[in-house]
């Protein structure tokens, strides 16, 4: 075998073949009776898997094959259903489920069960370890009426009401039972009053308690005799004697994990018997940090951890995280109760405090001038932080002076990507790969910021990293003045100035994207007129900029 494996290395096991043997010597079998192995392998079948005892030594077998790993329940029977072991709830053997108690075996890989007797978790001749246990109860704070009977329930007697009395015939008020014979192992009950008319209530989180199926019992351990202490009704401790308490404060910071609308936030721990629901938390004033206190929880160490929705969603540790403890393979947060104390509010799955992440307040800025909008038009940033929603960012231009604006507080520190719209995706921005402030990625040519903090971005031109070119430039109407023609254009531009005198200057044509892809340096005289070739020039916006010592303009052309 592999180490630390039933099977050969490199060959994981799905299934085990397992030999199941029962002794029924101590039963008595008639002539032509059967024993028969019945469980949740087979539907609890009847006769469908009978047993052998061809060697005649009262020890029938029968061995299994493939039966899947996990848990399964089972019992020995004789011929069919005629006759069933009938188990002790709390046998080490059994499990009750459902109001069942049954053999169980966790399957692991082939196995031979050692031999049981019939009706036995033990081989015969071998009796369990049991004991006697005196229940004692001090009521004399209660305030019984006349012909009220105290008794035990638990989870040894089926929880079954008025089986087992207990008696103060000496009249001191403290009532007592001894059970006998009661199996070694962990068993909860309560004491009532008449039956089931009054029970004990208790608060989870009590020293002598358990919260187990959201129900809190007193609990003990069963290893053999014992005569327990005097207590009292509705207590740990003897009356008048008061066991130390704490109101503790659990708080865990929501604020990184996403909750969605309705999602509620629960404390699971050992004092609630991870129950689930029975411990929802709050956040009533919308900040984030969920809070629930628990009142009068007993001295000691305690296990919990945070949950969503029952146990929908619930922390994960790494183990040896500082908050934690790992017990039984779990590792959950642990705390030391010693007195009062409001917890500091953690972040989820953690051990620290939630550390706020970095944010700017960033004002992108848009020159429609060179677009062209129509009435009614609006103008909208899209980008990876806003899911590229479409309408959700709308921009303003309440002054008229074509530079939309908006700004969007609290972005995350980091790089995102983002285009200008117009009317939702009715238009979009078709940005150059490659250009400056361009990134592309999976295919998609967007810009790109990266935030480290409040920022005002500059204006820059639709479709373009660049201010638009007649962003800022005067119409030469006091200085200079010029025409262009044919605009559109496809094969020459004709350029005509009028000015006083004979200035000097030049004349370039820019791309939409702001790159000068012609220059010529020209003497203008009255009413000159140049010839600029366009015809190697691809189709689409460009702007024919004049620059002279009196100043500079620009118009839009048009190349066909």
């Amino acid at each position: 075998v592999c180490w630390n494996s039933c099977g050969t290395c490199g060959v994981t096991a799905t299934d085990g073949d397992i030999t199941f043997k029962v002794d029924m010597n101590e039963y008595g079998l008639a002539a032509g009776d059967i024993a028969y192995v019945n469980g949740s392998f087979n539907g609890w079948c009847g006769t469908c898997n009978p047993m052998d005892d061809s060697d005649g030594d009262g020890v029938w077998e029968l061995t299994i094959p493939d039966l899947p790993l996990g848990t399964i329940e089972y019992k020995f029977t004789v011929n069919g259903w005629t006759v069933e072991e009938t188990l002790t709830e709390g046998d080490p053997c059994t499990s009750t489920i459902d109001g069942f108690t049954n053999r169980t075996l966790d399957i692991t890989g082939d196995r031979v069960l050692d031999v049981v007797c019939w009706n036995s978790c033990n081989a015969c001749g071998i009796t369990s370890t049991e004991g006697d246990i005196t229940f004692r109860v001090d009521m004399n704070e209660y305030g019984l009426a006349a012909g009220d009977i105290v008794y035990v329930n638990g989870s040894f007697n089926g929880w079954c009401g008025g089986c087992n009395p207990l008696d103060d015939s000496d009249g001191d008020g403290v009532w007592e039972v001894t059970i006998p014979d009661l199996p070694t192992g962990t068993i909860e009950y309560k004491f009532t009053v008449n039956e089931w008319t009054v029970e004990e209530i208790f608060e989870p989180g009590g020293s002598c308690t358990s919260t187990i199926s959201g129900f809190t019992n007193r609990t003990l351990e069963v290893t053999g005799d014992q005569v327990l202490d005097v207590v009292c009704w509705n207590s740990c401790d003897a009356c008048g004697v008061t066991t130390p308490t704490a109101d503790i404060t659990f708080r865990v910071d929501m604020n990184e994990f996403g909750l969605i609308a309705g999602d509620i936030v629960y404390l699971n721990s050992s004092f609630l018997g991870w129950c689930g629901t029975c411990a929802p938390m709050d956040d009533s004033d919308g900040d984030g940090v969920w809070e629930l206190m628990i009142p009068d929880l007993g001295l000691g160490v305690i296990e919990y951890k945070f949950t969503i929705n029952g146990w929908a969603v619930e922390e994960t540790f790494t183990e040896g995280d500082p908050c934690t403890s790992t017990i039984d393979g779990f590792t959950n947060r642990t705390l030391e109760i010693t007195g009062d104390q409001v917890l500091d509010a953690v972040c989820w799955n953690s051990c620290e405090a939630c550390v706020p992440t970095p944010t700017g307040d960033i004002t992108f800025r848009v020159d429609m001038t060179d677009y062209g909008l129509a009435a009614g038009d609006i103008v909208y940033v899209n980008g990876s932080f806003n899911s590229w929603c479409g309408t959700c960012a709308p921009m303003d231009d309440s002054d008229g002076d074509n530079v939309w604006e908006l700004t969007i507080n609290d972005m995350d520190f980091g790089t995102v990507e983002y285009k200008f719209t117009i009317n939702g995706w009715s238009a979009e921005e078709e940005l150059e790969d490659g250009a400056s402030c361009t990134s592309t990625i999976d295919g998609f040519t967007n810009r790109t910021l990266e935030i480290a903090g409040d920022q005002v971005l500059d204006a820059v031109c639709w479709n373009s990293c660049e201010a638009c070119v007649s962003s800022g430039i005067e119409d030469l109407e006091s200085i200079n003045s010029f025409e262009i023609s044919p605009n559109p254009a496809s094969e020459t531009v004709y350029v005509q100035l009028s000015a006083q005198g004979n200035p000097t200057g030049t004349i370039s044509i820019v791309d939409a994207l702001g790159r000068t892809v012609s220059i010529d340096r020209y003497e203008f005289g009255m009413n000159t007129t140049t010839s600029i070739d366009v015809s190697q020039l691809t189709s689409g916006i460009y702007f024919v900029v004049l620059q002279t010592e009196e100043g500079i303009a620009s118009q839009k052309l048009l190349v066909e």
